[in-house]
């Protein structure tokens, strides 16, 4: 029978790797060092025969970062011509006829068949295939098992604390399935394997490749568990059993309490359908895996996974693992630090390379690690993916084709999550310099034609000012104006309005985006020359925000000035819509200050008008005004009615069906129904941050703790209160945080510790004193003084309640405190 050459057999090893031709990370065995251990030949041997083939033109060389090494080797890969010889060795290696010898028995097959039996035993198919090109006996008996293959830990390890304390949470939990995703070089392998040896289960660890199929991988598992006398699975496959029942069976009871480290099973959809039985199967085994993206055929099963999505290290680990790579040559630290972006394989390749590299070398090092592979039509595609702020759905729509679209993750450049692709930071930094100006411009007008065609105004905008469109972006974000004041990325449109070119539209939109982001003392300045202008046409819309600011900061008497005036342009230019909203607006400013009777008048002038022009929020918004009218007047049920109706209104937004909820809340709390407004204030918080007016989910938040106490549930209000402060911290607001020292005093006061309590709510009653908003300063006083009494201390409770009456006496007309936060 006829043997191959050593020379043959390297070009058999090397065919089982062809995926990692371009590839940016590249096993072990395509180094000089992998072939011949895989071989079982010495060093200088697979040198000779190495430069024999590249001689031949059937391999080729080039430089690689190898997994677990610290430093570019030279790796080697098929050329096409070793492709085809590769190919007719295998067909050679199956077709040849061997001696099969199981002990004593021996028999002549076909190599397929030795191949399989080999398989069915645990041997992997391209060392299976050695093995019969290597010699015409094989012994299809698995070897006598050394010690279990050492977790391939990375030294020196460092940062990563939250992810590894996520994943010390999940070994302690009942999931089955953990995944650590991210891209080529980021530190899966290293994570994950250090998380394991902490545990005090048997692990095994499984390195993935493309040729895994799941045969192999179960007779691998079934050989590592005979030797923990587990031998059910061996026994099982070596009957010809491979159904999903009885492999779901014996996994259930025989991976119990196992870890199985499967690490990129990413390239091995079969094996991690097998994973999958076992992650499915019940039991108390274990499966942490690594992936370069989500793969699908793993985590589709019942049990949902425990996911940690790595990016670059923190500055303070960068820092820690450069020191450590480079003792004795610390002058280099902050040069690699700076060149390395975080990213733990391009630190250690640059702590690595030559001390005279510099930093200009340092970024061409880094560039050569990020980019080797790349043609030019890949890296303008990369580019492409490059300037997007957040991941693409369909990259098509940028002119990225699929096959483009694998290529790049292939390289390990891309990662596929659950909104779509994203390109790694760092080689997003290295392209984006190194694209021309008109490429980026291009990549930035196809990103935002994109952008529109989803109906995302933001990034639309973005996209066109880096295209060089800003007054274009401009323009979007006005006309998506009401919609994006309304939203959560309120703080993206006013930091964008801010870069862009100005005209008075924007500056009124960016002024009231200030206001509801806490910086409303920016506002005046961006519309004084709106406001000084008599004939501007855009004046009266000015002095609505303006006036609308001040009522929010509870300035009512500026407010009243601001608000009247823009009503009066308006009705000079005949705007019904700004007549009616401005007049809405002083309506509500007048019922902070306790004139209801002036509230209800204004009331009456502007709903007709709202009617017949301006935004049907604004109608919502009259609507709930004559509401809590009614609840100030003291006709709870009438209010609570009223305010029913306004929550199935259509023409309602976040922001209104949050003042709705929160005040049919307060209505519930005073009808004696506490259980349910806690309820209806989580509810208006939820829809409040929806909006984006944190501010208002801070009123209702606080206002949730009278609920709680109501009903008794005192730890849950003092957490409603510290849910408040940390949602509306930033807003100059002195009456929500007026309400929130009240509440913490009613807490406080529930919890048995008095004079913290009369502490928070004097400050309460003082937070609010001489600002005009009489009503409100009343509710703070009577709670003061309910304090005292309930306390006992008769004198304080009288001298307050004098001071109540003598507020009172400042009212306009009969009212009572107006519902909170309104």
């Amino acid at each position: 029978m006829s043997q191959v050459t050593v020379g043959e057999r390297i070009l058999v090893h090397l065919s089982w790797y062809l995926r990692f031709s371009d590839a940016f990370e590249c096993p072990k065995e395509t180094t000089q060092d992998g072939i011949a251990g895989a071989l079982g030949i010495s060093r200088a041997h697979a040198a000779l025969e190495l430069k024999r083939l590249k001689g031949s033109v059937r391999v080729e060389e080039r430089m690689a970062h190898v997994a677990g090494g610290r430093t570019r080797r030279k790796v080697y890969f098929l050329t096409p011509a070793g492709v085809g010889a590769a190919r007719a060795l295998r067909d050679h290696a199956r077709a040849k006829p061997v001696l099969l010898a199981d002990g004593a028995d021996r028999r002549e097959v076909l190599g397929s068949e030795a191949i399989e039996s080999l398989k069915s035993r645990g041997v992997r198919e391209a060392e299976a295939t050695q093995l019969v090109l290597g010699g015409d006996l094989v012994e299809s008996r698995p070897r006598t098992p050394g010690p279990d293959r050492g977790l391939p830990l990375a030294e020196p390890f460092v940062g990563r604390e939250a992810e590894v304390a996520t994943l010390r949470a999940w070994l302690g939990s009942p999931a089955p399935l953990a995944l650590v995703v991210g891209v080529a070089g980021i530190g899966k392998t290293s994570l994950a394997t250090r998380v394991a040896s902490e545990s005090t289960r048997p692990v095994w660890y499984r390195k993935m490749y493309g040729f895994e199929d799941a045969r192999t991988f179960a007779a691998a598992l079934g050989e590592f568990l005979q030797r923990a006398d587990r031998p059910r699975l061996r026994n099982y496959l070596a009957s010809g059993g491979f159904d999903a029942g009885g492999l779901l069976a014996i996994f259930r009871e025989d991976l119990a309490g196992v870890l199985i480290v499967a690490d990129d099973v990413h390239v091995a959809p079969e094996a991690a359908g097998l994973l999958r039985l076992a992650v499915d199967a019940g039991g108390t085994g274990k499966v942490l895996a690594t992936a370069r993206e989500r793969p699908v055929a793993l985590v589709g099963g019942a049990h949902a996974p425990v996911e940690v999505t790595l990016g670059g290290l923190d500055p303070e680990a960068s820092r820690a693992l450069a020191v450590r790579l480079l003792r004795g040559r610390e002058d280099r630290i902050d040069g690699v630090l700076a060149a390395g972006r975080g990213h733990p394989m391009a630190l250690h390749l640059l702590s690595a390379s030559d001390d005279t590299l510099g930093a200009a070398g340092a970024e061409r090092l880094l560039e050569d690690a990020i980019l080797e592979g790349l043609d030019p039509e890949l890296e303008r595609a990369a580019a492409a993916l490059a300037v997007l702020r957040s991941p693409c759905p369909r990259p098509s729509d940028l002119g990225v084709s699929a096959s483009l679209v694998r290529r790049l993750v292939g390289l390990g450049l891309l990662a596929r999550g659950p909104s779509g692709y994203t390109l790694h930071d760092l080689a997003k930094e290295v392209l984006l310099p190194r694209a021309p100006r008109a490429a980026l411009r291009a990549a930035h007008a196809s990103a935002a034609q994109a952008a529109s065609r989803r109906g995302d105004a933001i990034e639309a905008a973005f996209h066109l000012a880096e295209a060089g469109r800003p007054r274009r972006a401009r323009d979007l974000l006005v006309a998506s104006g009401a919609e994006l004041r309304d939203s959560p990325r309120l703080g993206e449109l006013a930091g964008l309005l801010s870069r862009l070119p100005m005209n008075p539209a924007s500056r009124l939109l960016l002024a009231d985006a200030l206001d509801r982001l806490g910086r409303g003392d920016e506002a005046p300045a961006l519309l004084a020359s709106i406001v000084e202008d008599a004939r501007h046409p855009k004046r009266g819309d000015a002095l609505l925000v303006l006036g609308r600011i001040a009522s929010r900061r509870n300035a009512l008497s500026e407010a009243d000035s601001l608000l009247r005036a823009s009503a009066s342009v308006a009705a000079e230019r005949g705007d019904p819509g700004l007549e009616g909203t401005a007049r809405r607006a002083r309506a509500v400013v007048l019922r902070k200050a306790g004139d209801v009777d002036g509230a209800q008048a204004e009331l009456a002038l502007a709903i007709p008008l709202l009617a017949t022009g301006g935004d049907p929020r604004e109608r919502v918004r009259a609507r709930l005004d004559i509401a809590l009218i009614r609840l100030q007047r003291g006709d709870v049920a009438g209010a609570a009615g009223e305010l029913e109706g306004l929550l199935t209104d259509p023409a309602a937004g976040p922001r209104e069906e949050a003042a709705i909820r929160s005040n049919l809340a307060i209505a519930w709390v005073r009808m004696g129904r506490p259980d349910e407004a806690a309820v209806l204030f989580e509810e208006s918080a939820r829809a409040a941050e929806r909006g984006g007016d944190f501010r208002a989910a801070g009123y209702a938040l606080a206002n949730a703790a009278d609920a709680h106490l109501a009903a008794g549930r005192i730890a849950e209000a003092e957490g409603s209160l510290n849910r408040a402060r940390k949602v509306s911290g930033g807003f100059a607001d002195p009456l929500l945080e007026s309400t929130v020292l009240t509440n913490e005093g009613k807490v406080l006061a529930a919890q048995g510790r008095p004079g913290a309590a009369e502490e928070r709510l004097r400050a309460g009653v003082e937070r609010i004193r001489g600002l005009g908003n009489i009503a409100s300063l009343i509710d703070r006083v009577d709670e003061l003084a309910r304090f005292y009494e309930s306390a006992g201390r008769a004198e304080e409770a009288v001298r307050w309640r004098r001071d109540l009456e003598d507020i009172r006496g400042t009212l306009p007309g009969p009212g009572r405190p107006p519902a909170r936060g309104a």
